[in-house]
């Protein structure tokens, strides 16, 4: 059953400083002013006003205010609620107003009536509502970072990509990186570049750039190698490729890409 079990409302100085310690039961800060450093999961988060955090039961956490602060500080329990370490939610001015009516009111149930069924009904539905908010911004910022990747590697598909760098560019580690890629765009990094790749190399063919060039250009070693890739995507060499589009043999490509269609890294 979801409780309150506190509620309360602090102004903290300039340089305040709360040591690290963690606790049974969820805790709810509501940032209205100020500027906070929080110490949480082996993270280090600034957090700019307004904002909410909420961190997790038993999950080690320290804080030091970077400027004077006002925050509300609600702490309750549900066997129910899940969050992984912390959630963090950034609010926008329009959300701020309407945030600010809630705890006030919350607040000042809480100083009148103390727990009570009213306040536990009220604050679960508010806390139930920012986890859906903020899940639903995690899910379009990761398609939004999805997409610019999948745009630096279409347009960077000639040179060696780095992927870690591009994972240190977001902010996430390697491993969160590659899963979250393949979660948005269905493909692994590796696949999705091998099939950015392939579809450059297939349009220089069409072209009369000489092979050893177009190898050359696509970042391949050796036409040993480039040989192997191409094969490997539609079944038939660079050579029999461009060959079979200058004698407008389409039926003969078409053919055999099927063919090989699941063929290729995965």
């Amino acid at each position: 059953m979801f409780k309150v079990l506190d509620f309360v409302y602090y102004e903290h100085d300039n340089n305040d400083y709360v040591l690290k310690h963690k606790h049974g039961y969820f805790e709810c800060v509501f940032y209205l002013e100020g500027i906070s450093s929080i110490g949480v999961g082996g993270e280090q988060l600034t957090v700019n006003s307004p904002s909410l955090v909420i961190t997790s039961q038993n999950e080690e956490h320290d804080e030091k205010q970077l400027s004077p602060t006002k925050v509300y500080i609600v702490k309750f329990d549900d066997p129910n609620f899940e969050v992984k370490r912390y959630l963090f939610y950034k609010i926008n001015q329009d959300e701020y107003n309407k945030y600010k009516n809630v705890f006030d009111n919350c607040y000042d149930l809480f100083k009148k009536n103390g727990q009570c069924s009213e306040l536990n009904s009220l604050f679960k539905l508010f806390i139930e509502d920012v986890k859906r908010k903020s899940e639903c911004s995690k899910i379009a910022d990761s398609q939004i970072m999805v997409e610019k990747v999948k745009s630096y590697i279409k347009e960077n598909v000639y040179r060696q990509i780095n992927y870690k760098q591009l994972a240190d560019i977001h902010a996430y580690s390697y491993s969160r990186f590659r899963h979250i890629f393949k979660e948005v765009s269905g493909k692994s990094l590796s696949r999705y570049t091998s099939d950015c790749k392939f579809n450059a190399t297939k349009k220089l063919l069409a072209t009369d750039m000489p092979i050893k060039q177009v190898m050359a250009q696509m970042g391949f070693s050796s036409l040993s190698a480039f040989d192997t890739f191409f094969k490997n995507k539609l079944g038939i060499s660079p050579t029999d490729f461009r060959e079979a589009i200058r004698n407008k043999k389409d039926s003969d490509v078409i053919t055999i890409k099927n063919k090989y269609s699941k063929k290729g890294d995965k």
